[in-house]
């Protein structure tokens, strides 16, 4: 016989620790008083290494395909889903991430003008930037133990590609340092880091699709 207590505190503790320095589960502690409004009393019978399909995410949050494909679209960066072929796989994280945004949403804990452009100037996870490089270390990779002499596209994909990496570094360090400051309230974080944040994630951007156009002329 399943034990729900037991089962709910195993999964607030999964959730606390995945999203402690998460800026939305933050907004949301700091406003709601009620844990199960934090952390839904059903979550406790999901599996939190288990991936969901877009009807079971709608039937367990109790949102309408349609929202809920509207959610996903508008908010993808932050909420991070894995598409495999022409369907989502939609981890526990991500299923929570939505549940978050909604919540937020539905609850109007932030003004919708507000919420928009945190959400359009929050750079999230390091994880999603580093990700978008790996398809190309293995070419950077050959490259770097080449004997020959790099021709001229291969010696623009190497340096495009240390460039990036620099800039992935520091992005992810500068992420973490982002997240800490959006622990205090919303109105206090600070303008200038959060631009010079997205302004470094545009060049990452630029770099990448350089790198991208250089990879197909190899």
């Amino acid at each position: 016989m399943r034990n729900w207590n037991t089962e709910y505190g195993l999964i607030t503790k999964i959730i606390q620790s995945e999203f402690e320095t998460d800026f939305l589960y933050t907004q949301v502690i700091n406003t709601l008083s009620n844990e199960h409004e934090i952390i839904p009393i059903k979550f406790a019978a999901l599996d939190p290494y288990k991936t969901y399909n877009m009807a079971q995410v709608s039937r367990i949050l109790r949102i309408k395909s349609n929202q809920l494909r509207y959610l996903i679209n508008k908010y993808g960066e932050y909420i991070q889903l894995i598409k495999k072929r022409a369907k989502y796989a939609i981890s526990f994280k991500a299923l929570y991430r939505i549940y978050l945004v909604n919540l937020c949403l539905t609850k109007k804990l932030i003004s919708l003008g507000e919420f928009n452009k945190i959400m359009t100037t929050h750079v999230s996870y390091s994880d999603y930037i580093d990700m978008k490089l790996t398809s190309y270390t293995d070419k950077f990779v050959e490259l770097n133990y080449k004997t020959s002499q790099l021709n001229e596209n291969e010696s623009e994909f190497y340096v495009l590609f240390l460039q990036i990496s620099e800039i992935t570094t520091e992005l992810i360090k500068e992420i973490a340092e982002y997240n800490m400051t959006l622990t205090s309230p919303f109105h206090s974080v600070d303008n200038r880091e959060r631009n010079k944040l997205v302004n470094k994630k545009r060049d990452h951007e630029v770099l990448f699709n350089k790198l991208s156009i250089v990879y197909k002329n190899l």
